[in-house]
């Protein structure tokens, strides 16, 4: 046998051989792995499948909501602000959502592109896109359809969104944490991604018993991108110091 250690042997004989009780040897590993496999899953907590596949739902509804606020704010940093909740015409009708604007933010450049911003999102200019949907926008657990979603900006007299004018994030002075940016609601008020149609402050601060997609309430997302779970009897004050951006914001962090 050579001496070289890069070069293959020549023959069977100059292989290494294993030892005689290696069948032996791979039975009793064999088993003790399995013996282990069985002791781990006494020891494993029982959870439903339903249960492990909601949560699976609730993390990527999480990430949805993430990388929206991160869209947003690459938004902010070449515009100097947050997007209007939505755009008009001379006339003042609207046009198209902050969820048209960002889309070059959310690797849907090659879609934005496509789009005639001077003609309303359902225009049939525009059907390509309306006929679109995006899996950033809609969130797993819920039923919606094609296009649909659930995640609406807040639009308020003192909120992170004004009907057509830009937010600056120099204006937002309350807590970044602890300012809504964009929240989820219920199924039944879903629209189309495209649509400028979003949450009003009397939505949010009547926020009804519905049948959110998570069990116990909402998901929201906050000017720092944290996401913030919110409990379907969330006392109207709270509500209202989230959705503000400049009001007292005294002791909410040790209520909420």
């Amino acid at each position: 046998m050579t001496n070289n250690p890069y070069e293959s042997p020549k023959n069977k004989t100059d292989l290494p051989q294993p030892p005689s009780d290696w069948l032996a040897s791979t039975l009793r590993l064999v088993a003790l792995l399995g013996l282990l496999g069985l002791l781990l899953l006494m020891v494993m907590p029982r959870w439903p499948l339903g249960s492990a596949r909601e949560s699976a739902r609730r993390v990527s509804c999480i990430n949805n909501l993430h990388n929206i606020a991160l869209a947003l704010h690459s938004y902010e940093s070449v515009y100097r602000s947050l997007p209007p909740a939505y755009t008009i015409d001379a006339a003042g009708n609207p046009l198209h959502s902050w969820r048209t604007l960002i889309l070059p933010y959310l690797d849907q450049k090659r879609l934005y592109d496509q789009i005639d911003l001077s003609k309303p999102w359902d225009d049939p200019t525009n059907r390509a896109a309306n006929e679109t949907s995006l899996k950033i926008y809609q969130c797993s657990s819920a039923g919606l359809d094609k296009g649909q979603t659930t995640y609406l900006a807040v639009v308020a007299p003192g909120g992170c969104f004004q009907p057509t004018k830009p937010t600056p994030l120099a204006a937002i002075t309350d807590s970044h944490d602890l300012t809504f940016m964009v929240i989820e609601v219920a199924e039944n008020h879903a629209v189309h991604w495209m649509s400028p149609n979003d949450a009003s402050q009397d939505f949010v601060l009547n926020w009804a018993d519905e049948e959110y997609p998570h069990a116990g309430g909402a998901m929201a997302v906050s000017v720092s991108g944290s996401i913030l779970h919110v409990p379907l009897k969330t006392p109207g004050d709270i509500l209202s110091a989230l959705i503000s951006i400049n009001g007292s914001d005294d002791g909410l962090a040790r209520k909420y």
